[in-house]
């Protein structure tokens, strides 16, 4: 399936593309002048890449260190796994044990989500905001803990607006699994790429 998205998708970058050049003008162009110009668009869409400081704080220097480590970063990613992998496991028509289980293993990684969180902008500080990721990330852990907290206001009577809620909230979830795309270089180009292709 992902072999046919990536065909898929570049033949749709190769497409545009193409007629890019056609309508920019391009191909009236010396081969210098096209160079000269792909140049300046690159140094345009250059964006520096911010190296955050190592806090002074001691404490602060220790989280750092958590969040820096390729342990952590893989820790994570494991954790993304198994929170997709039970996402899946449900169905419909699944007995009350299961549904509880799945419930209690969502709340186990909204958790693990949190404190994930509380760590790198323990560690980060302001610099937390500066990287989109974590901005994506700690959207994630917002939504989870709403999902909590409607799962937990279920009894109350709210005509029906909570339950359609509760199912717009638990899509969310599965953009989870997007959080290993920044450290998978090659799917975060083809990303960036399909992200700039669009109008």
């Amino acid at each position: 399936a992902f072999f046919v998205i990536n065909l898929f998708v570049g033949v749709v970058i190769h497409n545009y593309n193409e007629v890019k050049v056609k309508e920019d003008g391009l191909h009236f162009l010396t081969g210098e002048q096209k160079l000269w110009i792909e140049t300046q668009r690159m140094m345009l869409n250059f964006k520096p890449v911010v190296k955050m400081k190592v806090p002074a704080n001691p404490r602060r220097r220790v989280l750092y260190n958590i969040a820096k480590s390729t342990r952590f970063e893989v820790l994570i990613g494991i954790v993304i796994i198994a929170n997709v992998l039970l996402m899946s496991a449900e169905y419909k028509g699944q007995p009350d044990a299961m549904s509880l289980g799945i419930e209690l293993g969502n709340f186990f990684f909204a958790l693990l989500y949190l404190i994930e969180c509380f760590i790198k902008l323990g560690a980060f500080g302001v610099s937390y905001w500066k990287d989109p990721w974590n901005r994506f990330d700690f959207m994630l852990v917002l939504l989870s803990i709403f999902d909590v907290f409607l799962y937990f206001f279920d009894g109350i009577n709210t005509g029906g607006v909570k339950s359609s809620l509760f199912r717009v909230f638990r899509i969310f979830r599965v953009f989870r699994i997007l959080r290993l795309v920044k450290a998978a270089r090659d799917v975060r180009v083809l990303l960036e790429t399909v992200w700039y292709s669009l109008p």
